[in-house]
């Protein structure tokens, strides 16, 4: 963190009132810390957090470590720590605890103030992140159980398509090439199914026939099905 370059000069001397409303604007949560970890005092902006974490009857006079989760006590034994050392303050997240619901998440940054060891930890909710970061994942396990589903019709149709008796070609709507060709397919060409397989569907077929041939695709692609055709 970069302090001001001039704070006397640019901000003068602030007296308490002042300087609580500055902690109280800096953040979402502001709690005042004494040197024995004790939450001395709070502010928080908003009226529905403070009610779901129960801050304002329950935590001022109790030690900030036993206002989180398990989980959550050694980053607050950290940012204490690194704080009354006067080491320059990093975010972390630590989660409180609510009883029949999930955790509240909140970024927190430490910082000494005053002479007598107090602190003031500055928290930024993260209920919003958390709920985006559950969506995204939802919406990941969706996609990944859609994929799935994908991938076992595939294997159906593959399957139906491999064990077919009759022959069945797999053609491209623009091109009118051949994309692929079952094993029926194959074996009714015989040695010349590599050379066959490898030109335009039409052009299997005689000259006479190649118009019928043709619309039949044309009538497949535009209307999604085709009359049969003698070729």
């Amino acid at each position: 963190v970069k302090a001001f370059s001039s704070p006397q000069a640019t901000i003068g001397a602030l007296d308490a009132e002042n300087a609580a409303r500055l902690l109280a604007a800096a953040a979402d949560i502001a709690v005042i810390i004494d040197r024995g970890g004790v939450v001395r005092d709070l502010a928080i902006h908003d009226d529905g957090l403070a009610r779901e974490l129960g801050a304002r009857e329950q935590w001022p006079g109790r030690p900030w470590i036993d206002t989180v989760t398990v989980e959550s006590r050694p980053k607050v034994e950290v940012l204490l720590r690194d704080a009354g050392r006067g080491d320059s303050p990093r975010w972390r997240q630590v989660n409180h605890p609510v009883a029949g619901r999930a955790d509240v998440p909140v970024l927190y940054a430490v910082e000494p103030i005053g002479e007598d060891g107090r602190l003031v930890a500055f928290g930024r909710d993260l209920r919003s992140v958390s709920t985006l970061q559950q969506r995204l994942v939802e919406a990941q396990l969706a996609m990944e159980r859609d994929y799935t589903r994908l991938r076992h019709v595939e294997n159906r149709h593959r399957l139906l398509f491999e064990m077919s008796a009759e022959a069945v070609l797999i053609i491209d709507a623009q091109t009118h090439r051949i994309t692929d060709a079952n094993p029926a397919a194959r074996r009714l060409f015989g040695p010349s199914a590599k050379r066959a397989l490898s030109q335009p569907f039409s052009e299997l077929f005689h000259p006479e026939s190649r118009n019928a041939v043709v619309g039949l695709l044309a009538g497949a692609r535009l209307g999604g099905r085709s009359e049969e055709v003698r070729a």
